[in-house]
């Protein structure tokens, strides 16, 4: 898909392709791009020049080895997912990230986390995350190597598991969604435990969805309500329910696959 995106009346989404011209900086209001990165998910957020970023892509080989390490040095053979989200950035001269949410602990959403804080993490960022918790789809690593990345970077580590949280990010304001997950669901995996987030930019409403499944759409549906786009939940696959799409209506949908 080339040089395709949304208008929602003064917010852009756009798809990342090989080449895009934006619109003159005196017409952008916000900014969501949905970076091509394969069957994974990184989507940056731009308002005024500033940056922020919701998830990292996939990771890069030997993500085990480097937990201790992530962080400190750039890694010489990323995989090509997490390149192309790096090559994005710099292309629109992004040097500092101010936030960055991980919506949960799987390879293709917060695998590329150490290459990202090396070149765009520092002390003013501020990292949202959820704790991991142990099921039968185990990626500790990866989750130790994105914090152990962000740490070393001297970002601000803000775990919002079991807190109601939400932050401006100039006009826009953000709202994190499943982060108290119910007692009885503890044992699931960690695509019920992600983070949603709703974004809200005057009149306009926007959920990235990240991974969540059937009965998390059935908790939040009514929560959220309704949504003028929709980042579909766990790359477009059948994990998203009738009822939430019903009731959130959204006039767009991207799918990230």
């Amino acid at each position: 898909m080339k040089n395709f995106f949304l208008f929602l009346i003064n917010l852009f989404i756009f798809i990342q392709s090989k080449q895009i011209e934006f619109p003159k900086a005196n017409k952008i209001k916000g900014i969501i791009h949905f970076i091509n990165c394969g069957r994974s998910d990184s989507i940056l957020i731009e308002k005024n020049k500033r940056f922020g970023l919701v998830d990292a892509s996939n990771s890069y080989s030997g993500a085990r080895d480097i937990v201790e390490s992530a962080g400190v040095g750039g890694v010489k053979d990323p995989d090509k997912s997490v390149q192309a989200v790096v090559n994005y950035l710099n292309h629109l001269g992004v040097t500092h990230l101010d936030f960055i949410i991980a919506t949960h602990a799987h390879q293709d959403h917060i695998g590329g986390m150490p290459q990202i804080a090396y070149h765009f993490v520092d002390k003013r960022t501020k990292y949202y995350y959820k704790k991991f918790r142990i099921s039968s789809y185990n990626n500790d690593a990866y989750y130790k190597a994105a914090y152990n990345s962000m740490k070393k970077k001297g970002a601000q580590l803000i775990d919002v598991t079991g807190k109601k949280y939400e932050f401006d990010f100039e006009d826009m304001h953000f709202e994190l969604i499943n982060t108290d997950i119910h007692k009885k669901e503890e044992k699931r995996g960690e695509n019920q435990n992600c983070i949603g987030t709703l974004i809200t930019y005057k009149n306009k409403r926007i959920f990235l969805a990240a991974d969540l499944e059937i009965k998390e759409d059935l908790i939040y549906k009514d929560y959220i309500g309704k949504i003028d786009a929709l980042k579909m939940s766990h790359h477009g696959v059948s994990h998203s329910s009738f009822d939430f799409l019903n009731i959130t209506r959204p006039k767009y949908t991207v799918i990230t696959n």
